[in-house]
């Protein structure tokens, strides 16, 4: 039969990696939805064009933008480069806000993630250091606290202490120093991934679809994640001006292999305790 301690233990973890989980299968779903939109969209701007532009030939094809152009008398060519022109400025105009939301999720995914390891490493913290006085079991933390105290325990941060742990390659340091869990090693590929990920999370200028990399960087992205993720613009000496392609399954990709690393940590946390627990013993 197994112990009061054991079932606590049990809860508490489902209650972290559960919560964690649950936000990032809400950006996964979100993204899924935003890529099927914007390939719909895409589409449809294609099928238009081609049937503006079949429209200025054959009488068969209906247009919009043939039957309300103001000067039908003007040559082929002309109205041609007009649609051109109108087709060019709807692209761009698409392209600029998926760059805009794309930014914001992997903003979004990276800064969850943090949370994430500054809240494991509160618990994992708190853990080793409880005392038997503390060890009250999962209902009684509850009756005593309430749900949403004793949430807020297991996952708020201390804003007084979260700047030591500014950066999540530190955090990962801490995490590994109290735990022994080697999380940059735990898994090495998609370690790799959450950290160029938060390099170009910090790079992000506030309204603006560019920013400026190193060429390690740019490299690592485009090895990761593909060459359509990332686009260049120009260089100058070790610096790249870039901007995001409106492609979601990069971000996709990420979301389901932090998901994955998750699980592993979850996995890796509780052989650990579970060890510590029998040599306490």
């Amino acid at each position: 039969m197994r112990s009061q301690a054991e079932i606590d233990f049990d809860l508490e973890i489902f209650s972290i990696f559960y919560s964690v989980d649950r936000e990032l299968e809400y950006i996964e779903n979100a993204l899924e939805f935003l890529n099927q939109s914007l390939s719909d969209k895409f589409e449809k701007l294609e099928e238009d064009y081609n049937n503006s532009y079949h429209s200025l030939y054959l009488e068969d094809y209906k247009s919009d933008f043939y039957d309300n152009y103001p000067n039908k008398n003007l040559p082929t060519e002309m109205i041609l480069e007009d649609l051109s022109y109108a087709r060019e400025e709807e692209y761009q105009t698409h392209d600029t806000i998926s760059g805009y939301i794309i930014q914001s999720i992997l903003v979004k995914q990276v800064s969850v993630i943090e949370k994430f390891l500054k809240s494991f490493y509160k618990y994992a913290q708190d853990k080793n250091g409880a005392t038997e006085s503390e060890q009250l079991s999962f209902i009684d933390k509850i009756k005593k606290n309430g749900i949403k105290k004793y949430i807020c325990n297991l996952l708020c941060i201390d804003t007084k202490k979260e700047k030591q742990f500014s950066d999540i390659r530190k955090t990962a340091s801490a995490i590994t120093k109290i735990t022994t869990i080697n999380i940059k090693e735990l898994d090495v590929d998609y370690w790799r991934q959450l950290r160029i990920m938060n390099e170009l999370r910090n790079r992000f200028a506030h309204g603006s679809n560019e920013f400026v990399i190193n060429k390690e960087i740019l490299q690592d992205l485009k090895k990761e994640f593909g060459n359509n993720f990332i686009s260049e613009i120009r260089n100058k000496d070790n610096n790249y001006l870039c901007k995001i392609e409106n492609d979601f399954e990069p971000l996709i990709k990420f979301n389901q292999n932090m998901r994955n690393y998750i699980k592993q940590l979850e996995s890796e946390f509780r052989k650990y305790y579970n060890t510590k627990q029998k040599e306490e013993r």
